[in-house]
């Protein structure tokens, strides 16, 4: 890695939050992409690629947009297995800071907590982000970013209805 690249590096470091910051350094990370990298057969070659495209999404250096497409071509598989490895990496490493990376990638919360629920120490559900600005239209990007369904997608007839009030 030459000096420039390590100092952009460490400049995007220095800007994310602290749970981030956390994460990036952490055991947790590195298991869980050992985890998923067992679990989808990965070489070592190809888990260190992993790990290079989490923490670039991570330090907010490439855009979650892409992340799809990133690992398609990063980790030479076919677009299922991509979307596969997306979405176990959402659920395993994303789902930990969700707040925070949807700060660094500029979306926004939708919906605040109830009055009184930060006061009593209740942690608020999580709420529903939108993008700020629309760029690109990636089904495994959307289902990080809190979208439930692709657009036109049919409901499910057997899922319960939700009582909103």
């Amino acid at each position: 890695m030459d000096q420039q690249t390590k100092q952009l590096l460490i400049e995007h470091f220095k800007k994310v939050p602290s749970d981030v910051r956390e994460l990036v350094l952490s055991d947790i990370l590195a298991e869980d992409i050992q985890s998923i990298s067992s679990e989808y057969g990965l070489t070592d070659k190809q888990r260190d690629a992993l790990q290079s495209e989490v923490r670039l999404i991570l330090l907010g250096i490439t855009e979650l947009e892409h992340f799809t497409e990133n690992i398609r071509a990063e980790l030479e598989a076919d677009s299922k297995t991509a979307s596969d490895i997306v979405v176990a990496v959402d659920t395993h490493i994303f789902s930990l800071v969700r707040e925070s990376l949807n700060s660094i990638h500029g979306y926004t919360s939708t919906k605040e907590a109830p009055s009184g629920m930060r006061e009593r120490g209740i942690k608020p559900p999580a709420p529903l982000r939108v993008r700020s600005e629309v760029t690109g239209s990636d089904p495994v990007a959307a289902s990080i970013l809190g979208e439930n369904r692709r657009p036109g997608a049919q409901s499910d007839p057997y899922r319960e209805p939700i009582d909103e009030e």
